[in-house]
C-alpha cells in the first residue's frame, strides 16, 4: 500500500513526459510558420509582378482583348511558376479606365504547403491588386493663330476661336484627369511671321547653309 502511495506522490520525470507530448505541437507550429512564410513570399512575388505588368500596360495604347493579351503574356513571362508557387492566370481581372488612363489588376497565386498538408491543408491562396495610371506632364504647346484680314470673312475668325477652345479643352481633359500639368502659348499674327535667318536658309552669322529657304521675301 505504501509503495502505491509513493508511486502517486513521485513526480520525477513528469517534465520529460510533458515535453514528449508537446513535441508534435512544437513541430507543427514550426511547420505552420514555414508555410506561412512561403505564402508571404508568393504574395510578395505576385504583387511585384502585377505592379510591373500594370505599369507596362499603362504605357501602351492597348484596350480590350489586346490589352488583356499583352498583360497576360507579361505576367506569365515574369512570375515564373515554381514547385512552391503557381499563379492562377485564370483569376486575372483587368479594369481599364480610358478617361483617367488607369489600369487595375487583380490576380491570385497558389503557395504549396510543406507541413500544413499533414493537417489537410495542401495549399494557400494569396491575392494581390495593383493600380497604375499613365500621367501626362511637362506638355508644352504653342498655338500660332491667323488673325489677318482674310479671317474676317465667312466666319473664319469665329471658327478659329471655337476650334482653339475645343483643342484646349481636349488637352486639358486628357492631362488634368491624370494629375499632370501642361503649358499653352498663343502667337497671333496679322500679316506675316518672322521665321528668322534659319527660315531664310542662313545661319545667325548670315552664311548660307545651302538649303532652301522657308520664306522668300521681295523688296
Amino acid at each position: 500500500m505504501n509503495k502505491l502511495r509513493n508511486f502517486w506522490k513521485n513526480d520525477l520525470g513528469v517534465a520529460a513526459i510533458l515535453f514528449a507530448f508537446s513535441i508534435p505541437m512544437i513541430i507543427g507550429a514550426a511547420g505552420v510558420g514555414v508555410d506561412i512564410a512561403k505564402a508571404y513570399r508568393t504574395k510578395n512575388k505576385l504583387e511585384k509582378t502585377l505592379d510591373a505588368a500594370a505599369l507596362a500596360g499603362a504605357t501602351t495604347n492597348y484596350t480590350g482583348d489586346q490589352l488583356k493579351k499583352f498583360i497576360t503574356q507579361y505576367i506569365e513571362n515574369n512570375f515564373k511558376d515554381t514547385s512552391d508557387s503557381v499563379i492562377n492566370i485564370g483569376s486575372l481581372t483587368i479594369d481599364q479606365d480610358t478617361v483617367s488612363r488607369q489600369i487595375k489588376l487583380d490576380a491570385t497565386a497558389v503557395s504549396t504547403n510543406t507541413f500544413m498538408n499533414f493537417f489537410g491543408r495542401d495549399t494557400v491562396t494569396v491575392a494581390a491588386t495593383s493600380v497604375a495610371r499613365k500621367k501626362l506632364t511637362g506638355v508644352e504647346v504653342v498655338m500660332v493663330l491667323d488673325d489677318s484680314e482674310s479671317m474676317k470673312f465667312d466666319n473664319k475668325s469665329k471658327d478659329l476661336q471655337e476650334a482653339s477652345k475645343g483643342f484646349i479643352k481636349t488637352l486639358y481633359d486628357s492631362i488634368a484627369a491624370t494629375g499632370g500639368e501642361f503649358k499653352i502659348g498663343i502667337v497671333p499674327y496679322g500679316s506675316f511671321v518672322n521665321v528668322g535667318p534659319y527660315g531664310l536658309g542662313e545661319t545667325l552669322t548670315g552664311k548660307n547653309t545651302h538649303r532652301e529657304p522657308l520664306l522668300l521675301t521681295t523688296p
